[in-house]
């Protein structure tokens, strides 16, 4: 199997970073690394849309050049940004697409571009979700490559496994420039061990040079591993277990599905639970070690470069994939100069004038409407929009809700366990992307608890993300009304919102029966993004006095992107959003 890589030249020596990747792979498949563009930043979609359209030169010269390397090639694998979706008709091949910075970059990069290629790969696990939504047909998660020269060699195993490791705990990474949320989870982490070693962008000891950074894992017993929202989809997290390095990471639901938890890496949701497993495990030195063989042992059975390679072969034959065949009815020639495109823009630019003095004269319309509220909605003056309506804000409300960090740990131990059958309310159902994203997330409120129930109409799929910690037994929940199964410590719930009375009675029942819980309550769009299957008035404000009626505490949390696993506190008389609300110690036990 050939296969022609592109990757963004964004920085000197990338070049070789990505040759020495692509002369990693394994017997059997041969790949040529070409870099997309010129040497410059990383660019955005749109930046690449205007230099397509005005047929840049120098992005045509090195697409020309993926051409030629993909007459004879069975695979082009687009490598995070620099191909347009135009281009790819020209090509014969089966055309893959990567991309390593979801969520935060989606908007004006993978949302643009994936669906254009035959399959999409993704770094982040947790996104998933993102690529469903947007119609990908064949997409999977694909881990970072790790060059060779990254991480210690195979034959020094015993030097990795062996050596003197004095660093209590390290983390190389920016501290600046990031979500004022991870920002406050790093400094308040490494306040709790001022032993620590903390390198990178912001922090008082600057960044660390990358000939250091060997010598510095060899010698730390546990890395720390953090990101900016969902995850884990850093490289870091394939270096630490491959220096020796126990790995304590975010986003444990995604990490569980990675590594498997509390034998090759070690899980966290919230940076309490960080703190309290690095000193624990900072105590119990055999049993940290023996977390970070396992870890580094399955690095080097399916993450280091060639078995990456590996697994994205096994791939793409499993999705019918075959060698050797060529698409039909590919465009022969690359588009010269586009000089139309430059009177384009230049008319682009007069009617973006016109729009603006248009926009200029309705937000002087507005602003009249408003300072003068007297006019009745059937007193219209300006014909071609509606009178002023006051915005909510100005109506009452505003303010947020709490959030909360569970910190207690259960030591209790278990094998994972379904119980009941289907539940008796429910068929099973499949999930929506928008539905998957929400059990993804209601997850991350699981703490340490350990005895979890489970009532859900895709129970398979939360199911699927709450036991990837081989602690938990899950409990199946047929019917609230006849469970009577004791000693859960948590319910996991996604109540019946077609019938708001039922719910009501439900959420007394559900009370019953464990004396923390975490609902679920979806907002999905159809393909004409209007909003469904949620009560009109079922928003932040109703789903926190509802339940807390019945539960003395009671935290809501809202998605800001719905196929986007990842939680922010609610705020009263916000937009349509997917809620989960955490609640503990119910009135009625």
């Amino acid at each position: 199997m050939k296969i022609v890589m592109s990757y963004p030249r964004y920085a000197d020596g990338i070049d070789d970073w990505y040759q020495s990747i692509a002369a990693a792979a394994p017997s059997g498949i041969m790949v040529v690394a070409l870099p997309a563009g010129p040497r410059e930043r990383l660019i955005t979609f749109p930046e690449l849309d205007r230099k397509w359209k005005k047929r840049d030169a120098e992005l045509l010269r090195h697409y020309e050049a993926i051409r030629n390397a993909c007459r004879d090639a069975d695979i082009f694998f687009s490598y995070g940004a620099g191909i347009h979706p135009e281009f790819l008709p020209y090509l014969p091949t089966f055309n893959c697409y990567f991309f390593c910075d979801d969520p935060e970059d989606s908007p004006w990069q993978s949302a643009k571009i994936a669906t254009s290629f035959d399959a999409a790969f993704y770094a982040n696990i947790a996104s998933r979700f993102q690529y469903e939504s947007w119609g990908c047909k064949l997409h999977s998660w694909f881990p970072i490559f790790t060059a060779p020269e990254d991480v210690p060699t195979a034959a020094e195993h015993k030097k990795v496994l062996e050596c003197e490791r004095s660093e209590p705990v390290a983390f190389v990474g920016g501290l600046d420039d990031y979500s004022s949320y991870r920002r406050m989870r790093l400094e308040k982490y490494s306040k709790e061990f001022p032993e620590g070693v903390f390198r990178g962008r912001g922090w008082h000891s600057g960044r660390i040079d990358d000939e250091d950074l060997t010598p510095l894992y060899l010698r730390t017993r546990i890395g720390f591993n953090i990101h900016r929202t969902t995850g884990p989809i850093n490289r870091r997290m394939f270096q630490l277990p491959a220096h020796g390095v126990m790995q304590i990471c975010d986003n444990k639901t995604g990490l569980g599905q990675i590594f498997e938890l509390g034998k090759e890496a070690v899980g966290f949701d919230t940076i309490d639970e960080a703190i309290e497993l690095s000193k624990y495990y900072l105590e119990h030195d055999k049993e940290r070690e023996a977390v970070a063989r396992a870890g580094y042992e399955r690095f080097w059975k399916d993450y280091h470069a060639t078995a990456v390679w590996t697994r994205l072969r096994d791939q793409l034959l499993e999705w019918g994939v075959k060698p050797g065949e060529r698409k039909s009815g590919v465009k022969q020639k690359l588009p010269s100069r586009n000089v139309s495109y430059f009177f384009g823009a230049a008319m682009k630019t007069l009617q973006d004038e016109a729009q603006r003095l248009v926009r200029s004269a309705k937000a002087a319309k507005r602003e009249y409407l408003r300072k003068n509220p007297w006019w009745k909605i059937y007193e219209r003056v300006f014909t071609s929009e509606a009178v002023y309506l006051p915005e909510y804000s100005e109506c009452g409300g505003g303010g947020s809700l709490s959030e909360t960090e569970s910190t207690n740990r259960s030591p209790a131990d278990g094998t994972e366990r379904m119980a009941g059958g289907t539940p008796a309310l429910y068929k099973e159902a499949s999930c929506t992307p928008q539905e998957g994203a929400l059990r993804w997330a209601m997850t991350q409120l699981i703490g340490g608890a350990t005895e979890i129930g489970i009532f859900d109409p895709c129970s398979k799929e939360l199911e699927r993300y709450a036991s990837v910690d081989a602690k938990r037994r899950i409990v199946r929940i047929a019917d609230p009304d006849n469970f009577s199964e004791l000693g859960l410590d948590l319910l996991l719930c996604v109540p019946d919102l077609t019938d708001s009375n039922a719910m009501a009675t439900h959420l007394r029942s559900f009370s019953k029966m464990a004396p923390a819980a975490a609902f679920g309550f979806p907002i999905n769009t159809n393909v004409t993004d209007e909003l469904n299957l949620r009560p009109p008035d079922l928003n932040a404000d109703a789903v926190f006095w509802m339940l807390k009626a019945i539960y003395k505490e009671v935290f809501v949390f809202e998605m800001p992107e719905p196929v986007v696993p990842w939680l922010e506190p609610a705020k009263f008389g916000g937009d349509s959003k997917s809620l989960v609300a955490s609640t503990k110690s119910p009135h009625f036990n």
